[in-house]
């Protein structure tokens, strides 16, 4: 026999991580400023798009475009992280200069690569290791107040515009 998670199983499984403090993540971003989520991204609400695949880039695009186009940077962070398996590290200098080029320079900033363990990411934040982007929005003191994955839709970004605004 299948053994299936109803929608509303697997719903209530991820808000299990609504109200809880974002995990400590190290990472830097690419104009090479050391961050720590979510100590340094405290006082304003946060919006964290975190990618295990490359091709996820073609997920975030559209949430990052709308986010940047609606909120000013004085108003919310925003921030992109790659989660790269710590075997990738001794390459971080080659994969974060193709980052680089490929990413806009007014963005280095806002982009932070992650090199390390994944499985307590992963498991912590519910999330799978998938071709999927996860968007997590963080009040001002660091703790998880919204969740999504994957494209962006007008529900959606309408839920997330709702959240950013009852914040």
């Amino acid at each position: 026999m299948f053994n299936f998670i109803s929608t509303e199983a697997q719903t209530k499984k991820l808000d299990s991580i609504i109200n809880k403090p974002f995990p400590k993540l190290v990472a830097e971003t690419l104009a090479k400023k050391a961050i720590e989520f979510p100590k340094d991204v405290k006082g304003k609400p946060t919006i964290i798009l975190i990618a295990f695949k490359r091709e996820a880039q073609t997920l975030i695009d559209p949430w990052s475009a709308a986010i940047l186009k609606k909120y000013p940077q004085d108003e919310v962070n925003y921030y992109e992280i790659p989660m790269i398996s710590g075997g990738y590290k001794l390459f971080s200098r080659f994969i974060d200069g193709g980052m680089r080029g490929g990413v806009p320079l007014d963005l280095h900033d806002n982009v932070a690569t992650y090199y390390g363990s994944l499985d307590n990411y992963t498991d912590y934040l519910k999330i799978k290791k998938n071709g999927n982007c996860y968007l997590f929005l963080l009040d001002k003191n660091g703790n998880i107040i919204h969740h999504t994955e994957g494209s962006m839709t007008d529900t959606k970004w309408i839920q997330l515009i709702g959240k950013i605004s009852g914040n």
